[in-house]
């Protein structure tokens, strides 16, 4: 059972008890998606729509950011969290999307949906701690808007 906004969420193996809450609230609601131990995340589910050939997992095979870069450089858009990636896609130009918590980092900003940093960057915010339903419905709307065109 998935937590929602306002259960707390135990800590697990993913998860320390010095983890911060909010960071064990995401790693429960992303547990469904994560079916196959050892696979990538929603690897299963491209799979079960007969896109399995699409995903190809480079975790292992990335030395350092030059080959994070080149494989940046090959893809439509990066959905991220706010990793090293997320920064790295935004440097290069490259269309990222990125995910945060409440209040999330300063150099987000706060209440915008775009950065001054990165003109490529569209932030997808959690509106209120442990929230993140409406924050990946957005981000799924979206992502299904820019797949299909619409505005």
């Amino acid at each position: 059972m998935a937590a929602d906004e306002s259960t707390p969420v135990p800590a697990t193996e993913e998860t320390p008890p010095e983890a911060p809450a909010q960071e064990r609230t995401l790693t429960a609601k992303l547990k469904p998606v994560n079916k196959a131990p050892g696979s990538a995340p929603a690897t299963d589910d491209i799979a079960e729509q007969g896109c399995g050939a699409l995903i190809m997992n480079l975790g292992n095979k990335l030395r350092d950011f030059t080959d994070t870069a080149a494989v940046i450089a090959q893809l439509d858009t990066v959905i991220s969290v706010d990793t090293s990636i997320a920064h790295l896609a935004g440097a290069l130009g490259k269309p990222v999307w990125v995910v945060l918590p409440y209040p999330g980092d300063w150099r987000w900003m706060l209440d915008r949906d775009n950065s001054p940093w990165y003109s490529t960057a569209r932030l997808f915010r959690q509106n209120r701690s442990g929230s993140w339903t409406p924050v990946f419905e957005r981000r799924r709307r979206a992502l299904h808007d820019e797949i299909t065109g619409k505005d």
